[in-house]
């Protein structure tokens, strides 16, 4: 949510420094709590899967940031989906 937040004063070119730092301070702590202690799996996992377990578990995480991503650029792109060219019509 907060990146579709930074994505759409970037792209109304109404973003502030603070602006930014105050939505990555709000990731920070959400992330805080989703993902608390990374120790738990320490904790319940036994040695000889923990590799894997984590390797699973980050590659559930890492895909739902990847689809965020995606969306909010998606949904402040237009029809022009893509990284590039939200780049460039920001910057353009």
């Amino acid at each position: 949510m907060t990146e579709a937040a930074a994505a759409a004063l970037l792209w109304s070119r109404v973003a502030r420094v603070w602006h930014l730092a105050a939505m990555a301070a709000v990731c920070g702590a959400a992330s805080a709590f989703s993902n608390p202690a990374g120790g738990v799996l320490v904790e319940i996992v036994p040695a000889e899967i923990r590799h894997k377990t984590n390797a699973l578990l980050k590659i559930g995480q890492n895909t739902v940031k990847a689809r965020e991503a995606a969306a909010s650029v998606g949904a402040v792109g237009g029809s022009r989906g893509s990284v590039s060219g939200f780049c460039v019509r920001i910057l353009g």
